[in-house]
């Protein structure tokens, strides 16, 4: 059976830890942002380290996810990762994407 909770590793690779480590590090923030884009029209674009396997049944652990959060405070999911290296480049292509269309 595949890992659940993930941690980062000093290189910023996902590696698996347990419940414990999984709960606290859910807890905190640091540490757990890939990219930050602020739009001129006010809305954000935000990649993140998910701690948990968001599906667990897939082939591969979805442990990063892109989200637009509107001005107005809403929220929408626009990418899924496994990797760091897949959200840092999906992250950058969403922002350059998003600016471009507007």
């Amino acid at each position: 059976m595949r890992p659940i909770y993930y941690r980062l590793d000093e290189f910023g690779e996902a590696i698996p830890c347990d419940f414990l480590e999984g709960t606290r590090l859910l807890a905190m923030a640091e540490g757990r942002l890939v990219g930050r884009t602020r739009l001129p029209d006010g809305r954000m674009i935000a990649t993140a380290f998910l701690v948990f396997d968001h599906a667990p049944f897939a082939k591969r652990p979805v442990l990063f996810d892109t989200v637009l959060y509107g001005a107005d405070g809403t929220e929408r999911v626009i990418a899924r990762y496994s990797n760091r290296r897949e959200a840092e480049r999906g992250h950058s292509e969403f922002a350059s994407l998003i600016r471009l269309l507007g």
